[in-house]
């Protein structure tokens, strides 16, 4: 087992079964082997069975949360560690799964109740500074409509101080102050913080892109086919988060990679190929039913462009709307509700504003934002930071100097 050959381990316990049966240390060692297997199904029958042999329920409990999580099954895995977290010996590591899978259902409030939860425990755990600050970080992102966010913006950099003076070698805590410091249009610090994350992570196809875009949003030279010399096993959604806003790069990363997700491979040869502002060319195929088969932010994100092909606007909205939730941090939702709101500048505004925030370096999505900002200094500051980014579009420069006017 110790070795990772996992099959002949099965063999030798079996063996040891065979002559002492009542050994349940020994049965709970080869429902976790099943597990390494992803013999999923074997390892829930070993440890039913476990349970009904009164074996002390907090092991087997934390061993079927992980055959859950594996399985993909949230509804099972949720009500097996809520249950574990009776358990002093595994609250921590019930409290840390429970942070991540409500994070990745769009469970905000619960994620950060945990993450608060964690930092209760007491301690010196990076891994709790770590999950409190991703937590409060979402929180910030999804209060970024509203007016003010100073409170969760304090807890934000509060939990991240505390997390990288517990771990300050980590790259993601780097990337985390990059977006802090993106938020609040500090491209050159933000530019700095990816620098280190990719310091301490260079093989990090993500954080080259995040310093790369920094970059370029201050009209800094960026050799883009450089960017492809080192790769990560990053998530599908870490890479195309950043991959969207370069089309370029992106057409080639798809003739070049095996997808791990045949949908969101799709999904975005799809969005490369066409343009999203043009949503009928989502709408080839039927229109799918809206059910819980809609799991990731992709996939909701691809029925919004076919009900909005449909003109069926106030189903789009509400779709991607539940994309933002699970992905509060990507710009494609926040540029998708500006256009859906087309008609009413003001909302429009609101949502293409943060949009902006998260992909500086959009000629399109710049002009887009002009259009519905009405004149005044703020609008003008927009103009003035455009073109630093893009200094020779002429249509910034019309509209600097009628702005002056």
């Amino acid at each position: 087992f110790d070795m990772g050959n996992y099959q002949e381990a099965l063999v030798y316990y079996q063996q040891a079964l065979d002559f002492q049966p009542a050994w349940l240390g020994l049965r709970l060692k080869r429902a976790t082997t099943y597990l390494r297997l992803q013999r999923f199904e074997d390892a829930l029958v070993e440890t039913e069975a476990l349970l009904q042999m009164q074996f002390p329920p907090a092991e087997t409990r934390y061993l079927r949360a992980l055959i859950y999580l594996g399985q993909q099954d949230w509804k099972q895995a949720l009500p097996e560690l809520r249950a574990l977290q009776a358990y002093p010996a595994h609250r921590f590591e019930a409290l840390q799964d429970l942070n991540w899978l409500y994070r990745t259902q769009g469970m905000h409030q619960e994620a950060l109740q945990s993450a608060e939860s964690l930092l209760a425990l007491g301690g010196d755990y990076p891994q709790a500074y770590r999950l409190a600050t991703l937590s409060y970080l979402e929180q910030l992102y999804l209060c970024l409509p509203s007016s003010d966010c100073n409170q969760v913006r304090m807890l934000t950099y509060r939990a991240l101080e505390r997390w990288q003076l517990s771990d300050i070698y980590h790259p993601e805590a780097y990337d985390v102050y990059g977006q802090l410091q993106q938020l609040e249009q500090n491209w050159g610090a933000a530019e700095q913080a990816y620098l280190q994350a990719h310091q301490y992570f260079p093989q990090s196809l993500t954080y080259a892109l995040k310093r790369a875009e920094m970059a370029r949003a201050q009209s800094k030279p960026v050799v883009s086919e450089s960017l492809f010399k080192q790769h990560s096993p990053e998530t599908e959604r870490q890479i195309w988060q950043e991959l969207g806003k370069w089309p370029d790069l992106a057409r080639q990363y798809l003739g070049e990679t095996e997808s791990k997700s045949a949908g969101t491979r799709l999904f975005w040869q799809t969005l490369m190929q066409t343009h999203w502002k043009h949503p009928a060319a989502f709408a080839s195929k039927r229109l799918k039913s809206l059910d819980a088969s809609l799991s990731s932010p992709e996939q909701k994100m691809e029925q919004a462009f076919r009900l909005w092909a449909a003109g069926e606007k106030p189903w789009a909205i509400q779709l991607v709307q539940s994309a933002r939730m699970m992905a509060p941090d990507w710009w494609l939702p926040y540029e998708v509700l500006g256009y859906l709101y087309r008609e009413q500048p003001a909302e429009a505004l609101k949502w293409l504003k943060i949009a902006y925030l998260l992909n500086p370096i959009s000629h399109e999505l710049l002009h887009s934002l002009l259009q519905v900002s009405p004149p005044g200094k703020e609008r003008q500051e927009l103009i003035r930071r455009g073109l630093k980014t893009f200094p020779d579009d002429p249509k910034l420069q019309t509209w600097y100097l009628d702005s002056l006017h």
